[in-house]
């Protein structure tokens, strides 16, 4: 457990400094008349056995392995690279981060289950120079916040779909409801 808390713990600072950088595009695409894609409300719900964990069902635009994508407000961002962060999923804990470029747009997560207490840690996108608006902008998913059935796991995959915060420089310090969103990561 102890392992799992320090996962998320450095996770969470590599995400949060970033490079800074200031320079460059992300490479981002819209597509706002895209079809969403929700997990399947007739699959079954599974249960992480090793940590009894809620799932909510089959996971949600599964990933090749060490790759991972994340949707919010309109926006897509695909992630190849790895970040400082190893990617880990198993019975009731993960962690992951990815990079494009030189930071420009990162993504890293962490969380843990603790029976009875739900989920701990959190998931952070974070775009160095959103474009239209001063940067950086960091989307948010704070784990003990969300029902845990946003959450889904297979195997070496997770997906999170539901209700993502966003803060921007100079913004309330609680952020901005950013609408639903979908994160899926499958490590290597």
């Amino acid at each position: 457990m102890r392992k799992g808390i320090l996962g998320v713990a450095i996770m969470l600072i590599v995400v949060a400094c970033g490079s800074g950088d200031t320079g460059g595009g992300a490479d981002q695409t819209a597509d706002p008349a895209a079809p969403a894609r929700t997990a399947d409300p007739a699959a079954p719900a599974q249960s992480d056995a090793g940590g009894g964990a809620a799932s909510g069902g089959s996971v949600v635009n599964p990933q090749p392995p060490g790759q991972g994508v994340m949707s919010v407000a309109g926006l897509e961002y695909t992630f190849t690279e790895p970040g400082g962060v190893a990617c880990a999923i198993s019975d009731g804990e993960f962690s992951f981060s990815f990079r494009q470029g030189d930071n420009e747009v990162t993504i890293g997560g962490g969380g843990f289950y603790t029976g009875g207490y739900g989920w701990g840690g959190g998931i952070t996108l974070i775009v160095a120079n959103p474009e239209g608006e001063p940067g950086p902008v960091h989307y948010t998913i704070p784990l003990p916040d969300i029902d845990e059935s946003a959450l889904a796991f297979d195997g070496s995959s997770m997906s999170y779909s539901g209700p993502v915060v966003k803060r921007v420089p100079g913004g309330a310090q609680e952020g901005e409801d950013a609408g639903s969103g979908t994160v899926s990561v499958t490590c290597p």
